[in-house]
């Protein structure tokens, strides 16, 4: 059997665009070289936080922005197709200074979000208190008034049973040795041991492991190792996501709060280590003492898939038929419903809804 599309990949941007292009019809196969979802997906915080950096291309940030506000809907339908529970709140995200050097960073980094489509409020000490009592003396903040969460490990399951549910073949333990290019044209992919799966277009969704697919000149996009951890605290320090120097802390319904994250350039070197859990516990401490007493729940790690400058690559590669939808680094949970959308429509109807010429993956093909 031929299929219109072969994804290679089951994160949440695999399993996304996989329920996208089944919904409007598409034979789709979804194959994962491991289990659905278990690598960066579930590894990630869930964080919906959109925000402008120097030499962060504008239609990035657009992007995330975009994707973000999809989420009610992306959400809500998810919920009707498969019964899922899945937690999503927009509750704000505060980032605050503790000392002057922090307070002078922290405006410049205000000044860029409003010029790049960002919403923000600049927040004084007082505010800050008044907002959440139980922080620290602070010198002041940044309120990110759009920003908030999803629970990243309910909702890439609950994408995979709704793209199966569609018809979409999902293929776990299955990794992809190669694409198969004829005439410069993709048209399918070889599986590890030999077998072969026609598509009229393949996917690459493959996240950190997405360069070692063959077939096509390799693209630079590699691991960048992330460490969490979680606690149970007694009550709840915060109410909404906050930024320290150091460490940021969520707050999730099931009473955890996650502790994120640290980013590492080890290779695939996916263990937990001492250093790491100190690093997030330390910073923690320093900025809410109060949570001594909170049970240590979890400590955990994940490879983000980045690309060797930062920016997606979203869009067709010079080999006709093949596309990637990678190296979307801490941001994949962010982007994943704007990216489905794009890429739904570049596959489908020859035209992205949404701009991503900035993400195409021929900027690296062509050097």
């Amino acid at each position: 059997m031929a299929f219109d599309v072969a994804i290679v990949g089951g994160g949440i941007i695999g399993c996304a665009l996989a329920w996208r292009l089944a919904r409007e019809g598409a034979s789709v196969a979804l194959l994962e070289r491991g289990e659905i979802g278990q690598e960066a997906s579930w590894a990630a915080g869930g964080q919906l936080v959109p925000a402008a950096e120097p030499g962060r291309p504008r239609q990035l940030v657009d992007h995330w922005v975009a994707s973000a506000r999809m989420y009610p809907r992306f959400v809500e339908e998810l919920r009707e197709e498969t019964g899922a529970q899945l937690e999503l709140r927009f509750c704000g995200r505060l980032s605050v200074a503790t000392d002057e050097s922090s307070l002078d960073q922290l405006r410049q980094h205000y000044a860029r979000q409003g010029p790049a489509g960002v919403r923000v409020e600049w927040w004084s000490a007082a505010q800050v208190r008044a907002a959440e009592p139980a922080l620290p003396e602070v010198l002041g903040g940044i309120h990110w008034v759009d920003d908030g969460f999803v629970e990243n490990r309910r909702v890439v399951p609950a994408l995979a049973r709704a793209a199966a549910k569609r018809g979409a073949q999902l293929r776990t333990w299955t990794p992809v040795a190669r694409v198969l290019v004829e005439r410069d044209r993709a048209h399918g992919v070889e599986l590890v041991g030999g077998e072969r799966v026609a598509a009229g277009a393949v996917v690459n969704a493959a996240g950190a492991w997405a360069g070692q697919v063959g077939g096509a000149t390799p693209v630079p996009v590699g691991p960048s190792k992330g460490q969490m951890a979680a606690l149970e605290p007694s009550s709840m320090p915060v109410g909404r996501i906050v930024g320290f120097p150091g460490v940021t802390v969520v707050p999730r319904a099931d009473g955890r709060l996650l502790l994120a994250a640290t980013k590492e350039s080890v290779g695939y070197d996916k263990r937990t280590t001492l250093w790491a859990v100190e690093h997030l516990l330390r910073h923690t401490l320093s900025h809410l003492p109060g949570l001594r007493d909170s049970t240590f729940v979890e400590a955990w790690t994940g490879l983000r898939p980045r690309a060797e400058d930062e920016v997606p690559l979203v869009g067709e590669s010079v080999v006709a038929g093949l596309y990637y939808a990678t190296g979307h680094y801490s941001m994949g949970i962010t982007s994943a419903p704007a990216t489905a959308e794009a890429l739904t429509g570049l596959l489908l109807r020859g035209r992205s809804p949404l701009p991503i010429d900035a993400f195409s993956p021929r900027r690296f093909e062509a050097s």
